[in-house]
């Protein structure tokens, strides 16, 4: 609507530049972006996380016969609940997976439940939306670790709040977002950055299919004209020594792999073996560093640093930074991910 009302007029609103327009994204992957589109003011502003209140009323039992893997978080699609679900296969038998919560909007209820009657089509020991009967408090305590398995977060709170409640977390990092924890000494060596699988699995030529089909569609939404170069470049960086990260596959392409893992279980020996690493310290040291960079209390410091530096500057002449500059950065093919499409 915007594009519609305003043409090419609009690219010159979108990002302004002037010495008192300062930009405070919350992550340094944002941060290098605008810096690469010729804006100069930018100032980090992470997150303050804090720890989840404890519960008064504990109603949730603990299952001392298995062990317990919480994923917290509401199951919308860029969560990548089909890695969710492949770990629970991969597991040993003992090992019961929790989702949380169920998602609210429609657009994504029909992939949800698509999950849920997959997993239990599988006899998968996986349990959906459990925060809807238990305090989410209790839910956490019994875990004996937190999962993440996003293919996209904006902050990156997932990555820090288990440590604060004395967690354990496995599963996908994401460096464009976590790189700037590991930098303030936060250890995440318990995390992957991919899950590569054999594209045979997948068939290439239905990736292939898929992967145009999802490019297309959004050069589209960005009304931005289409090259079948873009699906070679994507290609290129996605297969790499004849594999793909499962975590960029859409639903159909992980169920697929999935149910191809679980009718040939000799298969999981091409995938990592499961391991929950037993290492209290690691814990002990991660809580220590986001108490102490990530506290409430340094947040407030840091934003009153940058209100009082942007208080001394003089209102200026306003130009404008690249702003389709900035939207090629996103679109880059070894960032493309169907889940996202």
């Amino acid at each position: 609507l915007l594009k519609e009302q305003l043409g090419e007029r609009l690219n010159t609103i979108l990002y302004p530049r002037s010495h008192h327009v300062w930009y405070a994204p919350i992550n340094y992957r944002d941060k290098a972006f605008l810096e690469n589109i010729g804006l100069s003011h930018i100032h980090a502003l992470p997150n303050a996380v804090t720890a989840h209140p404890s519960s008064q009323d504990s109603v949730y039992t603990e299952k001392k016969e298995t062990k317990t893997i919480l994923y917290p978080a509401r199951a919308i699609r860029r969560k990548n609940i089909g890695e969710f679900l492949l770990w629970s296969l991969l597991s040993p038998k003992n090992y019961t997976f929790q989702s949380t919560l169920a998602p609210q909007n429609e657009t994504w209820k029909g992939c949800y439940n698509e999950w849920v009657t997959f997993a239990e089509e599988l006899n998968l020991p996986v349990e959906f939306d459990v925060g809807r009967k238990y305090d989410f408090g209790d839910l956490v305590r019994n875990a004996d670790a937190l999962i993440s398995t996003s293919i996209a977060e904006g902050f990156g709170l997932a990555f820090l709040e288990p440590w604060l409640e004395n967690k354990l977390l496995i599963g996908r990092k994401l460096p464009e977002i976590t790189t700037d924890f590991e930098k303030e000494g936060i250890d995440l060596s318990t995390l992957y950055t991919s899950l590569p699988v054999p594209i045979e699995w997948v068939g290439e030529d239905q990736f292939s299919s898929a992967l145009e089909s999802a490019i297309h569609s959004t050069y589209d939404a960005y009304s931005k004209p289409w090259k079948s170069l873009y699906l070679q470049e994507a290609k290129q960086a996605l297969i790499k020594d004849g594999k793909v990260d499962f975590g960029i596959l859409n639903e159909e392409l992980q169920r697929k792999v999935i149910r191809l893992i679980a009718e040939h279980p000799r298969k999981r020996k091409n995938l990592p073996e499961w391991v929950l690493p037993d290492n209290p310290e690691l814990i002990k040291n991660n809580r220590k560093v986001i108490n102490k960079q990530y506290s409430i209390e340094t947040y407030g410091e840091l934003l009153l640093t940058i209100y009082q530096k942007l208080k001394s500057t003089e209102p200026n002449t306003i130009t404008s930074a690249d702003a389709p500059a900035l939207l090629e950065q996103f679109l880059q093919p070894q960032r493309f991910n169907l889940l996202r499409a």
